[in-house]
């Protein structure tokens, strides 16, 4: 991940910021799964919990010809009136790293007991009894609202972003650009 490409959401009277993040990460979600070989790391230089948001830029990282695909995409094209893309640059070699994951909430006991219910081939009843105690937990990280291609349901993609730090973590990457495990280079 020596390289990195910002996208720059630009001012629109009639599209908020969110709005366009929106669609990126669903497109660069779409990009992603189609381009298995494709490893490209996502950050966001605005992130802020306090207001909660993701800011107006993303930052892909990866290595130089895996950003080169992206940049030569179609995916990119609709967003053409809405984002600057920054040329594709090195990182500085005196950065930071951060930790950028996926965050999942117990939100619904319902949707966690049929999940439990079909893994483990209990009714439901029983599967709602297993979740009786637990309290429903609402996260406060910002999220990326998405459009799933294959159930055509609409959900959050909530994601924490570390304060920056100096251990360098190698691991692999999901096709949001989030890792459970890896850092990405923070300046």
């Amino acid at each position: 991940m020596d390289y990195y490409l910002d996208l720059v959401i630009l001012p629109d009277a009639e599209l908020s910021q969110n709005t366009i993040m929106n669609v990126i990460g669903t497109r660069l979600h779409q990009f992603l799964v189609l381009e298995k070989g494709v490893k490209i790391g996502s950050s966001f230089p605005g992130y802020s919990l306090k207001p909660r948001t993701l800011g107006p830029v993303i930052r892909l990282h990866g290595i130089e010809g895996d950003l080169e695909k992206i940049v030569a995409s179609r995916w990119l094209n609709v967003l053409r009136d809405y984002v600057r893309f920054d040329l594709i640059e090195k990182k500085p070699n005196d950065c930071q790293y951060i930790d950028v994951r996926r965050v999942q909430a117990k939100s619904s006991i319902h949707r966690l007991a049929r999940r439990y219910s079909r893994r483990h081939g209990v009714n439901i009843i029983e599967a709602l009894e297993r979740y009786k105690n637990i309290e429903e937990e609402r996260l406060k990280y910002p999220f990326l609202n998405l459009n799933s291609k294959s159930t055509g349901q609409r959900y959050n993609l909530f994601i924490k972003q570390s304060t920056p730090h100096s251990q360098k973590k190698e691991g692999e990457f999901n096709s949001f650009g989030l890792s459970s495990t890896a850092s990405l280079p923070w300046f």
